[in-house]
């Protein structure tokens, strides 16, 4: 391990400075150990409810936007050559491996950088979300392509790398409705790149704010075209969630009046009994078989449901903040409760033909889980703690590594923090780019320490070297 720390945080090891034969083998070794490592543990990969809901609607060729259709569309054209779930588990294998390698080979000699990959992608959390098929993870990988890509291009000071993780940035965002927060500091810092030189930052800024504006009227005009103009409202699960917490503190259903009366009237009954700031499936899909709750797709039920929202919201900020602090709470996994979902255990029952395979090493990593499955590794909490103290400790890294972390940390950030108003369930596969982005940012991290120790050696009374003293 010692070995392996030096080697990681000496600057004085070449980069980028075309691979031997041996360096290469190292990489495609450690690669190609981390893909077989899942395939042979979650083959052909887990697939929650979501995940089938997605894959049927590939293999009929209708979508909706209630996920992103996007990836069911991908989804259905990969399906079409290889029947399953597996092209997509490869796919975001590859992509995560590409992020940490070029991440590795951004601070370390070669040889290292292949142990980093092989660490990083068998680090059990990890290696657990990259055997789960779905939206989730397919953003995670895209992102950490796109910020291995745009590290490869700083160091490089090359311009070419920039287009595909711009690419790879559209795709995350247009497999996930709440990824845009996550792409911002990522455009940032491929504006940051690209106008590196420029001596006014208006540029950054400008061309951040068009990138970003430009991939959210992309997103949309993508999920419109698939959808053929019929959306589904998703965020009417969230506003639900709320109005229901509100109408228990009122004592009196604050819902719009198709809610109220009707076929798809719900009690206060009913909510007393289904509501919990975990999540909004108990009300959703109550496992008692009661009635489902009622997701309109009429766009004049919908403005009511908004406006509906709005007056609880605003009559009542003091309940609405409880109810959004609880569900953060339980996302994160700050309490002493443990969290619901911290995984899913295999294949969601279906009729696509789609079973797990079972073998000793799944056998094996499914037990251990089980064991863990209440422990730190399975809440949010420590990694957005990682992100907030590598960001505030990249203000006194050396001024080459700050981009990159400012980058990468601001958007696992970012990309959380929202779920403050936005979650609407525990569920930790949520935080999968959070995740991945913490583990991803060690590396750069204890490289830019090394930077701030070479600095406060050679600047005896320097800031580094009183902080480090």
């Amino acid at each position: 391990m010692g070995v392996l720390t030096r080697a990681l945080v000496d600057r004085s090891a070449p980069t980028f400075a075309g691979p031997a034969a041996r360096d290469a083998a190292l990489y495609a070794l450690a690669i190609l150990c981390v893909l077989l490592a899942v395939a042979i543990a979650f083959w052909p990969g887990y697939v929650t409810v979501d995940g089938i809901d997605q894959l049927r609607q590939g293999r009929m060729g209708v979508y909706n936007s209630w996920h992103p259709p996007l990836l069911s569309w991908l989804w259905g054209r990969l399906d079409s050559l290889w029947p399953g779930p597996q092209s997509l588990m490869l796919l975001q294998c590859g992509l995560f491996c590409l992020g940490i390698g070029l991440l590795a080979w951004r601070f370390t000699r070669s040889a290292a950088g292949a142990a980093v990959v092989l660490a990083t992608g068998l680090f059990p959390v990890n290696f657990k979300l990259l055997g789960e098929v779905g939206k989730d993870t397919q953003l995670a990988a895209a992102l950490l392509a796109a910020v291995g890509l745009l590290a490869w291009a700083e160091r490089r000071e090359s311009r070419w790398p920039i287009a595909p993780a711009l690419l790879l940035c559209f795709y995350g965002c247009a497999i996930r409705h709440n990824a845009l927060p996550a792409a911002a500091p990522l455009l940032a810092y491929a504006a940051a790149i690209l106008f590196r030189g420029r001596s006014r930052p208006w540029w950054i800024v400008a061309a951040t704010l068009a990138s970003t504006f430009a991939f959210a009227t992309g997103t949309w005009l993508v999920d419109d075209a698939l959808t053929r103009g019929r959306p589904t409202y998703v965020f009417q699960q969230v506003m639900l969630h709320d109005l229901a917490a509100l109408s228990l503190a009122e004592h009196r259903s604050l819902f719009p009046a198709y809610l109220r009366e009707g076929p798809h009237a719900l009690s206060l009954e009913r909510i007393a009994r289904e509501y919990s700031p975990r999540s909004i499936d108990g009300l959703a899909w109550p496992p008692n078989g009661e009635q489902k709750l009622y997701f309109s797709a009429d766009a004049n039920e919908v403005a009511t449901l908004v406006a509906a929202w709005r007056g609880a919201v605003a009559s009542h900020p003091a309940a609405y903040l409880r109810h959004r602090i609880l569900c953060f709470d339980f996302l994160l996994g700050l309490t002493r409760y443990p969290p619901d979902s911290p995984y899913f255990p295999g294949v969601e029952p279906n009729d696509l033909g789609i079973r797990p395979y079972r073998s000793p090493l799944s056998d094996a990593f499914t037990g251990w889980l089980a064991r863990h499955r209440d422990g730190l590794l399975f809440r949010g909490w420590p990694y957005l703690l990682v992100l907030v103290l590598e960001l505030c400790g990249s203000a006194i890294a050396p001024a080459a590594d700050r981009p990159l972390l400012w980058s990468l940390c601001g958007s696992g950030l970012s990309y959380a923090l929202p779920y403050f108003l936005v979650g609407p369930t525990d569920d930790f596969r949520m935080l999968t780019w959070t995740v991945f982005a913490a583990v991803a940012s060690l590396g750069p991290a204890l490289a830019a320490l090394q930077g701030l120790a070479f600095e406060a050696r050679a600047r005896p009374g320097s800031l580094p070297e009183r902080i480090l003293r």
